[in-house]
């Protein structure tokens, strides 16, 4: 619905109070409130459970809070780098919920300037990984050129490879050299995917947004690859079908048979420290021939 699209929409802006000292939480429940959260951070403190003087550092001095339901992550503003430690040190590992089981423990850390910058697909892009990716790729061609013996091949490809800066990645280089592009995304929760499924629909980090968004507009097919947290194994893929943002934006699922870790335990991702597919944050890109290689698991 229309009215659901605008409130995602309008989470997905940052908060009007932001502040220097801002707090990470992790392991908010899908279903969990701005209200109810609000009032978790500000609640009062039980008679006897700290001293004074900490109770007021730790229940005091929330601006504003930024709730990602889709991510299950939250980031919290406070009005001091005191105010946010001592919140830090009582509700890590406190849960939102605690008269409920199943409730998680929330994972509180702080929140530096420029995360956005180096969390998921936004430090891949700034490490120049497509940049050298190419210039590997040109390497490759010339020193096979010059196996077989074929000059004038190495001299076309090296005048061509040599006359070219890649300073940045442009759209351009995107559209020439990966026709297709694969990404991890996880979801803390099956439920969260099966809708999806169903729906057609994902939505996304919004630090996430604006690569996978370009991804879309210059590679012909752009692979997205789900995972559970702590499931042991892929859940599924589907392609991007429209332009971000809009967040949801439109999926189209091609595989949704659960691929267990084990049989992808000789992949490993060049782009990401070639650790093994499996060991990757919300929006790591994956090298291209990994990717597909990871799709051809399914078949």
């Amino acid at each position: 619905p229309a009215t659901d699209r605008s409130r995602r929409q309008q989470n997905a802006n940052p908060p009007a109070q932001r502040s220097e000292w801002v707090m990470w939480v992790g392991n908010v429940p899908s279903d969990a409130t701005h209200d109810e959260l609000w009032r978790f951070l500000n609640q009062e403190p039980s008679p006897g459970s700290t001293s004074s003087a900490a109770a007021e550092d730790a229940w005091a001095g929330v601006l504003s809070i930024f709730l990602i339901s889709r991510s299950n992550c939250a980031f919290v503003n406070f009005q001091s780098e005191a105010k946010l430690l001592a919140a830090i040190q009582h509700f890590n590992g406190q849960p939102v919920r605690p008269n409920d089981p199943r409730c998680p423990r929330l994972v509180c850390r702080v929140r530096g300037r420029d995360d956005d910058l180096k969390a998921g697909v936004g430090g891949q892009r700034s490490a120049g990984l497509h940049v050298r990716w190419i210039r590997g790729q040109k390497r490759k061609a010339r020193a096979q050129a010059l196996a077989l013996g074929d000059q004038s091949r190495s001299a076309s490809s090296h005048s061509g490879s040599g006359s070219g800066s890649y300073a940045s990645t442009s759209s351009s280089i995107f559209t020439q050299y990966f026709p297709k592009r694969y990404f991890i995304l996880k979801s803390l929760t099956q439920k969260d995917l099966d809708i999806s499924v169903e729906k057609g629909l994902w939505a996304t980090q919004r630090h996430n947004e604006a690569t996978l968004d370009q991804a879309y507009r210059t590679s012909k097919e752009v692979y997205l690859i789900f995972g559970v947290n702590k499931s042991g194994e892929f859940y599924g893929c589907a392609r991007i079908a429209e332009r971000l943002p809009g967040n949801p934006f439109k999926v189209q699922w091609v595989r949704t048979e659960r691929l267990p870790f084990y049989r992808t335990r000789h992949l490993r991702n060049p782009w990401n420290h070639d650790r093994e597919v499996k060991v990757s944050r919300d929006g790591t890109e994956l090298e291209p021939s990994v990717g597909q290689a990871l799709l051809d698991e399914w078949d």
